[in-house]
């Protein structure tokens, strides 16, 4: 029987124009998902709607083309299925990348444009209609080895869309399921098999094997729940070491179905409101929270079909405004220009000021209730208090003091609102990481890198809240790059 309704796109980039390391495996793992979700004895997925990219065809523009592609041709009512298997990394530009066959390595980044950025996968993922929409990345680094393998065993540093990114495409549209290999900070293990050792426990639950029969059909938490039981019992024996594939769902959101269970002709009706697996590793993510994500990430969403308009003039739903002063709602209310506006080149200072607006550039201005704030070259000050004091956080004819920042970083978030708190962690645990790292005995630049873009995103969403937070942030990341010279 055939699973009308499944669509796929799936991606393995096991070989490269550029300078970056071929992993022929990735191939072989994206192949086997394809044959399994084509199989009509299993998954049921319509042939002619599998889309499967490798090697060379598997370029930037193929891959946005087939997401377009997907956009035009799928209905609401319809399941998206996206598998991409590769290396992901951090560009020249601080964005988070997945690797195409043509990217271009710049000092073991991606050069800024070369791939398919964090903001283009969004965008193009945001143009699907489809309610049901499950993305998942079995993403590596190209860099990272670990010495204590046995020989012909490889393992990978996980370099997976970051926590900012998957809550990013949760906000993209409705229904949408996020799963990665490993958590953020764990190693994703490659092994030493035909596939690899997170894309085995994929093709395994998709045959129904160690997933409930859900009236016919593969719950994506009941695969989910096999996957990372699967991966995180062979780890462990293997290694003696821990990875966990990690999903990320709205909270209060059940599941969907991802494929037939079995390729069964019993259909009953699917139950959604399923509850998400317990003791694995599910992050849940407030609708504010993936809206506010998406925002920042630089999703552009149209007038009159994306952007929703209250009574009196609040906007819901859109940070680019690409035409026009202001947005009028049915009954006169006025959308003024953003609040948050960003850009390394802001050239007018046409910007409606209100409570916590903010402007980032490379000559960063933030304008606020609370005081005024010019970085970049003219200075390296900070708003500090409730009275427009200015704290300026140099020190003359030496490097600026990373430690003296992440602490003040710290105190400063101690009194952001409780909504904000789990984004204030994120900050700290970022910005701790990069400062572990440059204090190390031998500090990494790439590990840098990594780290210093993931605090540069976090740091984004307490713009509003709290400006300050994005310009230590800022000088954090600089010191750090001073640091390493």
């Amino acid at each position: 029987m055939a699973f009308t309704q499944g669509h796929a796109l799936v991606i393995g980039v096991g070989t490269h124009a550029g300078n970056f390391t071929d992993v022929p495996i990735t191939v072989a793992d994206a192949h086997a998902v394809v044959s399994i979700l084509k199989n009509d004895k299993q998954c049921g997925y319509p042939a002619a709607q599998v889309n499967f990219l490798h090697d060379e065809t598997a370029t930037k523009a193929g891959i946005l083309s087939a997401l377009k592609t997907l956009a035009d041709t799928v209905s609401e009512d319809d399941t998206v299925f996206i598998f991409y298997c590769g290396h992901g990394d951090l560009g020249t530009d601080g964005n988070y990348y997945l690797v195409t066959y043509d990217a271009q390595n710049d000092g073991g980044q991606v050069a800024a444009g070369t791939g398919v950025s964090e903001a283009e996968l969004l965008q193009a993922l945001k143009e699907i209609p489809a309610k049901r929409v499950i993305t998942i990345f079995n993403a590596c680094h190209s860099g990272h080895i670990s010495p204590t393998l046995a020989a012909g065993e490889t393992e990978t540093l996980g370099v997976n869309p970051d926590d900012d990114t998957k809550a990013a495409i949760l906000g993209t549209g409705e229904g949408r399921i996020v799963i990665v290999a490993s958590r953020e900070d764990q190693y994703s293990y490659i092994g030493n098999d035909h596939l690899t050792i997170f894309s085995q426990a994929l093709v395994d639950g998709l045959r129904g094997r160690g997933v409930a029969n859900r009236n016919g059909f593969i719950s994506a938490f009941s695969l989910y729940e096999h996957i990372y039981n699967s991966v995180h019992d062979e780890v462990k024996e293997k290694y003696n070491a821990v990875q966990e594939p990690e999903i990320t769902i709205l909270k209060g959101v059940g599941p969907f179905a991802v494929s037939l269970y079995k390729g069964t002709s019993a259909l009953g009706a699917f139950d959604p409101e399923e509850a998400p697996p317990a003791n694995t590793a599910v992050r849940e993510v407030t609708p504010q929270a993936a809206e506010r994500a998406a925002k920042n990430k630089g999703i552009s969403f149209n007038a009159g079909r994306d952007i929703k308009v209250d009574i009196g003039g609040d906007m819901v739903g859109g940070n680019k405004i690409i035409h026009g002063d202001e947005i009028r709602a049915e009954k006169g209310g006025i959308v003024n220009k953003a609040e948050n506006v960003e850009g390394d080149n802001i050239q007018t200072g046409n910007i409606k000021v209100g409570s916590g607006a903010v402007a980032l550039g490379r000559e960063s201005v933030a304008i606020g209730e609370r005081g005024v704030h010019v970085g970049g070259n003219v200075s390296g000050s900070i708003i500090t208090g409730n009275n427009n004091t200015i704290t300026d956080n140099r020190t003359k004819g030496n490097e600026v003091d990373i430690n003296q920042l992440v602490e003040q970083l710290q105190t400063l978030l101690q009194t952001v609102p409780a909504a904000q708190q789990l984004d204030a962690e994120d900050v700290v645990k970022h910005a701790k990481a990069v400062q572990t790292e440059v204090n190390s005995s031998r500090p990494d630049a790439d590990t840098v890198a990594f780290s210093s873009g993931k605090l540069k995103n976090a740091a984004k969403n307490l713009a509003a809240v709290t400006p300050a937070a994005v310009q230590i942030a800022m000088q954090i990341i600089n010191a750090a790059k001073s640091m390493l010279g």
